[in-house]
């Protein structure tokens, strides 16, 4: 059952970001603000990819990898997403984009697109220290009195 549930957490994650980042490539498009080939690249393999291929490996035998596959690719598209709206000065960035129409879906998305993977981060490391849930770790600190 502690499998199942992570999985299906894991699972939960990765279509969430899913659906904000595909929202956010709508207002990149909307508001033409193009990513380069490598970017693009980038976007497809550890953003789209990864993670679709990682929720498949949570329910197989390899879960273990699935998890450490989430980690990786929730990580990278955490550190791409930071870098690219909110440290690099570019059309990509949020103060770049008017907060009217499509820059209110960009900027919003921008933010929770970070919540979302560094929530993905989150429930990989607690699949990958064995925990089935983020609920198990705060329960058993009170328990203990921590």
């Amino acid at each position: 059952m502690m499998k199942t549930r992570f999985a299906t957490q894991g699972t939960f994650i990765v279509a969430a970001n899913a659906v904000v980042l595909l929202l956010h490539s709508l207002a990149h498009l909307q508001l033409e603000i193009f990513l380069s080939a490598a970017g693009n690249t980038y976007v497809a393999v550890v953003m789209v990819a990864a993670p679709l291929v990682a929720a498949a490996l949570l329910w197989s035998p390899y879960q273990r990898a699935g998890s450490l596959l989430l980690l990786a690719s929730m990580a990278g598209s955490f550190a791409f997403g930071v870098y690219c709206h909110f440290i690099a000065h570019s059309p990509d960035h949020v103060t770049q984009v008017s907060p009217a129409g499509w820059g209110l879906i960009f900027r919003t998305t921008a933010f929770a697109m970070a919540a979302v993977e560094a929530l993905g981060c989150a429930i990989a490391v607690a699949g990958l220290a064995g925990r089935e849930n983020l609920a198990d770790r705060s329960s058993e600190s009170t328990l203990q009195g921590h």
